[in-house]
């Protein structure tokens, strides 16, 4: 399973965890008392592609209905942090939330479930199960099953009545299906219990073991392999990242060297610790407040222009904020030691590797890059606001002056006198 599909899965399944809303398309719920006894047991003949035996749904409804005291003749869609489905369903069940959890219950059409987490437990779904997870426990009974998640299981007394697709990470495959199973992941486990009627194609970068004891019809097995290629283009594309960003902080810190004298100026004012301290407070702030203002000028009809412009200007600067950062640390670390333009200029290009290589490194190195783009935004905002010593001085020289100058034209009678 590539990692894209999986950050998609991700993505989705958390940003939907904030809405709480449950609904059905029919808002009447009726006492299980007067389902149509006749239409809920009707049989449904599952067909076995490869042999056209049929086999008797009223086996997998077994009591799984008793449980419920009432139902929902219609579609059910559910939205929330945990939604517990518990009562049967006359129709199509749609769940989009962190965990979904389908307890003994009957529905009679299609389950769509996009989540973290999801459990069928003795769950009946007359139609299709359309998954997509982090992880997915399944214990019930389908028509067909089409997963993709990181882990699934497919206990003992599961049972798919014809085809089951699958791609995840890893996948333990227990219970029956009926037809045949395609199956995509990186580790693959075939329980001892394991029926398959018709054929088990995988792909995987291994291949799995089949106990003896499980019951499968062809098995084909192809090798997920990384072609020389493919390999090479991964590599070429790890150094052209690495080119690519020393190229942009050579542009950056060229452009600040050049034209923008407050910033190395302030640099040279305070110390290292300080300096850098102050520009990662300033960039936590800013990126804080920013957005917020972003986003009260877009919700008025004066300020929605300023705030796509303010917008953008947002992205720029997060954007090079990481080549900023590769200036602004040397220029804080060796202002006393580096005068030049050119010696800060090839600190900055030495700086920006480093930041780089760091970020690369598996669990911390996020953090590493955080604190690049905190830098980053934190001295650009410091830089525009910024006023020497020198500056400060000579305005308050100038206002003292000005202060005598008043107090003299004030008293003319006595500087006569004197």
């Amino acid at each position: 399973m590539n990692k894209l599909s999986k950050i998609f899965v991700l993505l989705i399944s958390l940003v939907l965890v904030f809405a709480t809303y449950s609904f059905a398309t029919e808002p009447e719920i009726e006492p299980r008392d007067i389902i149509d006894e006749e239409s809920l047991n009707e049989t449904e003949n599952y067909t076995n592609s490869e042999t056209n035996n049929m086999i008797d749904d009223n086996s997998l409804l077994d009591d799984n209905t008793e449980g419920s005291d009432y139902y929902i003749d219609d579609d059910l869609y559910s939205i929330g942090d945990t939604e517990d489905i518990t009562m049967d369903v006359n129709g199509n069940v749609f769940v989009l939330a962190e965990v979904a959890n389908f307890k003994n219950v009957y529905i009679d059409g299609d389950v769509f479930v996009c989540a973290r987490e999801v459990n069928f437990d003795g769950t009946t779904v007359n139609g299709s199960i359309f998954a997509a997870a982090q992880n997915i426990k399944f214990n019930g009974n389908a028509y067909d099953a089409y997963i993709l998640a990181q882990d699934v299981d497919f206990l003992y007394s599961s049972s798919i009545g014809r085809n089951a697709r699958i791609a995840a990470d890893t996948i333990y495959l227990e219970g029956e299906i009926y037809s045949s199973a395609y199956i995509a992941g990186d580790k693959i486990t075939i329980g001892d219990e394991a029926v398959i009627n018709g054929n088990l194609a995988y792909t995987s970068r291994n291949e799995a073991t089949i106990p003896s004891t499980a019951s499968i019809g062809n098995v084909s097995f192809t090798k997920e392999v990384e072609n020389e290629a493919t390999e090479e283009f991964n590599k070429m594309s790890i150094y052209m990242e690495a080119v690519s960003f020393v190229l942009k902080t050579a542009i950056i810190s060229a452009f600040l060297l050049v034209f923008c004298n407050k910033f190395t100026k302030m640099h040279k004012e305070e110390n290292a610790v300080k300096n850098i301290a102050k520009s990662i407070g300033n960039g936590a702030v800013s990126i804080i407040i920013i957005p917020c203002l972003i986003v009260m000028l877009m919700l008025t009809i004066v300020g929605a222009g300023l705030g796509a412009v303010l917008l953008g200007i947002f992205i720029i600067l997060l954007y090079f904020s990481m080549a900023i950062a590769s200036l602004s640390i040397p220029a804080s670390i060796f202002k006393d030691k580096v005068e030049s333009k050119l010696g800060l200029w090839i600190l900055s290009l030495v700086t920006a590797v480093i930041i780089w290589g760091l970020g690369k490194i598996p669990t911390i190195g996020w953090i590493i890059s955080l604190i690049a783009v905190l830098i980053g935004v934190g001295v650009t905002i410091r830089s525009i606001f910024y006023k020497n010593k020198k500056h400060k001085e000579t305005s308050e020289v100038e206002v003292l002056s000005k202060e005598d100058s008043i107090e003299e034209n004030e008293n003319p009678i006595d500087d006569e006198k004197k």
